[in-house]
């Protein structure tokens, strides 16, 4: 009978030891998944940038081709540089939230796994007001 008990407590150690590392394995994945859509979100920005240099600086026409999926439509400039600038806007705050989202999932693998959180890993960064408040008491 003892035989068959330490049995049973070794097969649930071994079933918590197991769902542990699944766990971690999970948040391990999803934060790589994160970070993979990350790269995407600012490879999608980089290219707005580059399409709004491009809209600037050829300033002979007043339209250009845009494509739209599949589809390519001849718009005036002002409107490309609009949308392009909205759709910078809009990868600019996925990447921010995606960012935020980040950090805490880091932690927690961090803790799953029994290391020590980073420190200063969860500091923000200073605003622009805030910026400007340090640079003005520098003077």
């Amino acid at each position: 009978m003892a035989a068959n008990e330490t049995d049973e407590s070794s097969d649930v150690a071994v079933q918590a030891v197991l769902k542990h590392l699944a766990d971690v394995e999970i948040l391990a994945e999803d934060i790589l998944v994160d970070k993979q859509m990350i790269i995407s979100l600012d490879k999608r920005r980089n290219g707005c940038r580059e399409a709004l240099r491009n809209i600037r600086n050829s300033d002979k026409s007043n339209q250009s081709w845009m494509c739209f999926g599949e589809t390519f439509v001849e718009l005036p400039n002002r409107k490309i540089k609009t949308l392009l600038e909205k759709s910078q806007e809009h990868t600019q705050a996925e990447i921010d939230k995606m960012q935020t989202n980040l950090k805490p999932k880091l932690a927690q693998l961090y803790e799953m796994e029994g290391k020590q959180p980073r420190p200063g890993f969860d500091l923000k960064p200073l605003s622009r007001d805030e910026l400007a408040a340090v640079a003005q008491t520098r003077n």
